[in-house]
This record gives structure tokens, sequence and C-alpha cells, in this order.
């Protein structure tokens, strides 16, 4: 029996040896850049409004810089 599975496929536990198969399928080039974009979005969207709505009941408010202003416009520019 041994004799004939290594003459069918080269290999003794019956997975073809001709290099094609694969554990877990491929995945597109193009469903990589879909999800690599959505995934980091869609969090975004999930927990933005929590977060703004912690920044807005806190008690107590850093104060405003021109320093600190000037960043954030600088960043949102960006």
């Amino acid at each position: 029996m041994i004799f004939q599975l290594r003459e069918y496929n080269g290999s003794l536990d019956g997975e073809p040896s001709n290099g094609t198969y694969k554990p877990l399928p491929e995945i597109t080039v193009c469903t990589l850049d879909t999800a690599l974009v959505w995934v980091p979005c869609g969090f975004l969207l999930l927990i933005s409004p929590l977060y703004l709505y912690h920044l807005h009941s806190l008690k107590t408010r850093g104060a405003a810089t021109w320093l600190n202003i000037s960043k954030t416009v600088s960043l949102i520019l960006i």
C-alpha cells in the first residue's frame, strides 16, 4: 500500500506533492487592499461617537493654548 501511495503522488500522507495543495485559500490583492482600508475606517466610525461623547462629558477640560490649537489645525490640514 505504501509503495502504491508513493507511486501515485510521491508522498506518504496522501497529499499532492506537486505544490498545488495549500491549507489556506489564496486571497487576492484586491481583497487584501480593500480589507486593509475598510477595517481601520470601520473601527474609527464605530469608536469615534463613543470617544466624542467621552470628551464632551469630561468635567475638566484642558486649556486651549495657541500651541495646542496650532498643532490641531496643522494635523487637520495634513
